[in-house]
């Protein structure tokens, strides 16, 4: 990936060795884990490749996001909204974001930042379980089981799926009648996922 940006950016304009070579060193520590050195190489070259400032900004916010450091990430990745073009990046640097948001409890930011991104475009179940947990967070309880199931019934073998039953079974116990039942198209969905691995299991 790494290269294949590199080569974009000089077809562009000219790019001297050294920042290639630095690009390369961050995103090879962010891989690796070293994620203060990746932080440093990247915000060295950051101002030197405008035409990568997605790529970058998304480098460093995966890097601050998981030092923890949540209040910095969606500032990081906000070039990917600024691109000439729509940025590939576009989905992932949404969910990103708005994992740091609900992190810190910003319910609202996080619902909006996963709306400046057209729904196909962004990753699932991982931005069907942020809006849930942003929705419960802001107080739409409602609103958040039907997040919930999405995950639940949709992606019934994601790692997602168990804390959105986690979390069904606490807001059908808190929300009593006014727990909205899931459709039948989503059982339907459910099963028909379940169902290949059903097969041949003897009762």
């Amino acid at each position: 990936m790494v290269l294949v940006c590199a080569a974009a950016q000089t077809a562009v304009a000219p790019v001297s060795e050294d920042v290639l070579v630095r690009l390369k060193a961050g995103v090879d520590a962010l891989e690796k884990g070293q994620l203060e050195t990746a932080a440093h190489h990247l915000l060295a070259v950051q101002p030197r490749l405008p035409v990568l400032a997605d790529y970058v900004g998304f480098w460093l916010g995966q890097a601050r996001a998981q030092q923890k450091s949540f209040e910095a990430v969606p500032g990081l990745v906000e070039p990917v909204w600024k691109t000439a073009l729509p940025s590939p990046l576009a989905g992932r640097a949404a969910v990103l974001a708005a994992r740091s948001q609900v992190e810190r409890g910003a319910w609202q930011a996080a619902l909006k930042t996963l709306s400046r991104v057209a729904a196909e475009q962004l990753p699932q179940p991982q931005a069907a379980l942020l809006a849930a947990q942003a929705e419960e967070g802001a107080g739409n309880s409602v609103g958040a089981v039907t997040y919930y199931q999405t995950v639940y019934f949709t992606y019934p073998l994601s790692d997602e799926a168990g804390d959105a039953r986690t979390a069904l079974t606490r807001l059908e116990r808190e929300l009593g009648e006014r727990y909205p039942q899931p459709t039948p198209q989503l059982r339907l969905d459910r099963a028909g996922k379940l169902e290949p691995l059903l097969q041949g299991v003897t009762p």
